[in-house]
């Protein structure tokens, strides 16, 4: 076996998958990305003065019940 090839196998068979394309090949839920881009600009706005700020919005499990009907 050649260096390559023991090195090869050695990422191939790595328990964290060195070699998968994360960023195409894993999922997150939708909408992730778009939440920070709303975020800093309703800061940069002024429309929240700080990220602690509380706002009025249904907990998940709420929205999911009401869109069921």
């Amino acid at each position: 076996m050649t260096v390559d090839q023991a090195a090869w196998l050695k990422l191939n068979n790595d328990e964290s998958e060195p070699l998968r394309n994360r960023a195409v090949r894993d999922s997150a839920p939708l909408g992730d990305a778009f939440h920070l881009v709303v975020a800093a600009a309703a800061l940069e706005k002024g429309l929240y003065s700080s990220v602690d700020e509380a706002t009025h919005s249904p907990p998940p499990a709420f929205r999911r019940a009401a869109a069921r009907g």
